[in-house]
């Protein structure tokens, strides 16, 4: 049986890779090489390469791609201001030898397009389809404006007014370092359009992120405010906002953050607008929390807040905290004015007080306040240990399917949810042969029991809590084979 799933497997897998290739396109590639001796400069080989980014750009047509080399020693950058046009790619990193795209590397053949210090745009992109991939862009107004849908990875973007401008396209930012934008944002969506902003690194500007977006697995920091929401939605999940002035701040429009550590900033998050926190940390701040508009904060742990408070509630704000801890801060809830809901939480040892201008609400809609009894807490580890009395305190009602805690485990684990952003308890173990039978039913090659089909459909983040995916598969093999989950 072992032997039919394997086979059955690889042809599943050969049969994928076979559709792939049939697919693949026969675009030209245009070469840019300042180094590139002549005499000819036409740009169809790294001999005759052209020797600026806009003529390659000017001779590309829909699906070509111009391949950029890194100027030095002929110059220390490209220093120009580019115009993408439709469905071309302008891809850097070579070192001026490469037949083929992956042979290039970003970090060693650093390829630079600077703007020489003016106040336009060094890149500009008003078509469908642009891809700006492996550049240093720095030295502009803004680094890379984006009028429509255009796709930007493993690019630093850094020394700009504002970083990446996007006033009524779609950007896809991937992979990238933006950095030291100081007049303006590291990302700033307008009105009109959105960001989708994935494994970036977004320190030192004045805004981090300014307008609409969905943001993973980033870390922010070191701005004057990391996430600025000032109209739109931000969505925002598995990321690390810290040391920053303001590290999410809704004035007017709406965020939903979870599964992140929002730690050290002054304010963890000013919600003047609507935020959803859940399954997050906010930790060694000077205030969590500051509320004037509303906030909902679901399973989170709010500790080592020393300044101010785990949750401030301004005149006009409302909160609903639940399922949440609240300990050791300099006070966990103070009200001044606006208005505060709090059920299932653990609210304990802050100094001078817990409660500040509320009724202690201990003892009522599963409200405790006794030591959550953190592995470190002076360390930074929230997790809880054995015996703690947040284990299995929660309200189930609250956890919705394929829920995930603060590092991507299951929620209810035990009888009931625990409180605080980390789950505790084992999950289930799983073996290499786990990972065969669920890429099996997910080929539709074999059938799964019911409780098989529960054991196996670890929800890693797919479409459809109801499906195994590849998302299940590739978390159960790496869980069998020792390595990091996420």
């Amino acid at each position: 049986m072992a032997r039919i799933y394997r086979a059955s497997i690889r042809l599943l897998l050969a049969g994928y890779h076979l559709s792939l290739v049939a697919g693949a396109s026969t675009s030209a590639v245009l070469y840019v090489n300042a180094n590139a001796a002549g005499p000819t400069h036409d740009g169809t080989a790294w001999s005759t390469a052209f020797l600026t980014v806009q003529e390659a750009l000017n001779a590309g047509y829909g699906g070509d791609d111009v391949w950029v080399a890194k100027s030095e020693p002929a110059s220390p950058a490209y220093v120009e201001s580019i115009t993408l046009p439709t469905d071309v790619g302008l891809y850097g990193g070579f070192a001026g030898t490469e037949t083929d795209r992956g042979q290039r590397d970003v970090k060693a053949n650093v390829t630079i397009l600077d703007g020489n210090n003016t106040t336009s745009n060094v890149v500009s992109s008003s078509v469908k389809g642009a891809v700006v991939d492996g550049f240093t862009v720095r030295n502009g107004g803004n680094a890379i404006r984006v009028n429509s849908t255009t796709t930007i990875t493993n690019c630093t973007i850094q020394g700009n007014g504002t970083g990446i401008f996007v006033p009524g396209g779609t950007a896809t930012i991937t992979d990238c370092t933006i950095s030291g934008n100081t007049n303006g944002s590291g990302v700033y969506v307008d009105y009109g359009g959105t960001a989708t902003i994935t494994n970036c690194t977004i320190s030192g500007n004045y805004y981090g992120v300014h307008g609409t977006a969905t943001i993973t697995d980033c870390t922010v920091s070191n701005n004057g405010t990391g996430i600025d929401v000032f109209s739109g939605t931000v969505t925002m999940t598995n990321c690390v906002v810290t040391s920053n002035t303001t590290g999410i701040f809704t004035s007017g429009g709406t965020a939903n953050v979870s599964n992140s550590a929002i730690s050290g900033n002054t304010t963890g998050a000013r919600v003047g607008g609507t935020a959803t926190i859940a399954n997050c940390t906010l930790s060694g701040n000077s205030t969590a929390a500051f509320v004037s508009g509303m906030a909902t904060l679901t399973n989170c742990t709010i500790s080592g807040n020393t300044i101010g408070s785990g949750v401030y509630v301004e005149s006009g704000g409302t909160a609903s905290v639940t399922n949440s801890i609240v300990a050791f801060n300099s006070t966990g809830i103070y009200l001044n004015g606006g208005k505060v809901m709090l059920s299932h939480n653990d609210v304990y040892g802050s100094s001078p007080d817990d409660f500040r201008n509320i009724p202690d609400p201990t003892g009522t809609n599963g409200n405790i306040s006794q030591d959550p009894r953190f592995v470190s807490r002076t360390g930074g580890d929230f997790h809880l240990t054995s015996g703690s009395p947040c284990i299995d305190a929660g309200d189930d009602t609250l956890v919705t399917a394929g829920q995930r805690d603060a590092e991507g485990r299951p929620r209810i684990v035990g009888a009931h949810v625990d409180m605080g952003a980390f789950e505790s308890g084992t999950i289930d173990a799983y073996t290499l042969h786990d990972g065969e039978s669920a890429l099996a039913s997910m080929g539709g090659l074999s059938y799964v029991t019911p409780s098989d089909f529960a054991h196996l459909n670890a929800d890693r983040g797919g479409a459809s809590a109801d499906t195994i995916d590849m998302f299940d598969v590739v978390w159960i093999v790496r869980r069998a084979t020792g390595l990091d989950p996420s």
